[in-house]
């Protein structure tokens, strides 16, 4: 988990207005009705919700709306130093199928930078609607992906995503150097992504910045709700209830951390930080 700096003007928007949960890596299956199975040191995604529930079920998904998100895109981040910049701009570039390595000379001389993202998008179900298709469904403990719901002793608690917030662009920005003629190296960047063959373009609009436009839109944020399970696996209730102590791993270190609620979602951090998601478990049945 990689900590952000308080008062930054995206991760406030996201996580105050929107409730959600940054992500360290842009991933294209963060989207809405997907199912999160935590417990206290493990979180896991299980893929999207209807395989996982008994059959026969009158349950059909929610229409997914969308809508631009000009609060956030073009906003600037708050500064970082360049170590904690390069490290986001290698987990951006991995979500996009682009290796990183090599990439920090290309900054050679920077000490601080930022990020922006264009093109942002919410992606979300209406609350009550999910509700409404949820009424007498159960997960099904058959399944082997529903499985982790039912084990004995401390089963894992079930969050349903109800939004994700994606963008196919984003840019990074020298913010100050120890040089006042420092530019970025763009054409070693260029070959670097050309190289990848990840379908992402290069662009730059000036000598201290630069931009990665993707092909595809990725979720590096999503909110969440607690779907209560009773007997049987039926969802009785969705709420923004329970405790994840531990969602990842802050700078590889075993050290939990505090759950926030809001009204209406989950915040899986207290404080602003970008997690690392379990994404090697996604189910795919």
């Amino acid at each position: 988990m990689i900590e952000l700096c308080r008062h930054d003007p995206v991760a406030d928007t996201l996580r105050n207005v929107f409730h959600a949960n940054i992500v360290e890596i842009p991933e294209a299956r963060i989207q809405p009705l997907i199912v999160v199975a935590a417990s206290q040191d493990r979180t896991s995604f299980r893929g999207a919700i209807l395989p996982l529930l008994k059959k026969p079920t009158s349950f059909a998904p929610p229409q997914i709306m969308q809508s631009q998100m000009p609060a956030v895109a073009g906003t600037k981040t708050r500064a970082v130093s360049i170590d904690l910049g390069l490290e986001i701009l290698g987990n951006f570039l991995r979500g996009f199928g682009v290796p990183s390595a090599g990439l920090s000379t290309c900054f050679q001389g920077a000490t601080a930078v930022s990020f922006s993202f264009n093109d942002v998008i919410r992606f979300f179900v209406d609350i009550g609607e999910l509700g409404e298709h949820l009424i007498g469904s159960a997960l099904n403990s058959d399944n082997p992906a529903a499985a982790i719901f039912f084990e004995s002793g401390d089963p894992y608690s079930c969050y349903i995503l109800d939004s994700s917030i994606s963008s196919s662009d984003f840019t990074i920005a020298v913010e100050k150097s120890q040089d006042s003629n420092f530019k970025i190296d763009v054409p070693t960047i260029s070959q670097v992504v050309s190289a990848a063959n990840a379908g992402v373009q290069v662009a730059t609009s000036s000598s201290v910045s630069v931009s990665f436009q993707g092909n595809r839109h990725l979720g590096f944020a999503f909110s969440c709700l607690l779907a209560n399970l009773g007997d049987s696996g039926k969802i009785t209730s969705l709420e923004p209830g329970g405790e994840i102590p531990q969602f990842g791993l802050v700078h590889g270190m075993n050290v939990p951390h505090i759950v926030s609620h809001t009204p209406d979602h989950v915040l899986l951090t207290k404080t602003p930080a970008m997690l690392t998601a379990d994404f090697s478990e996604f189910a795919s049945v």
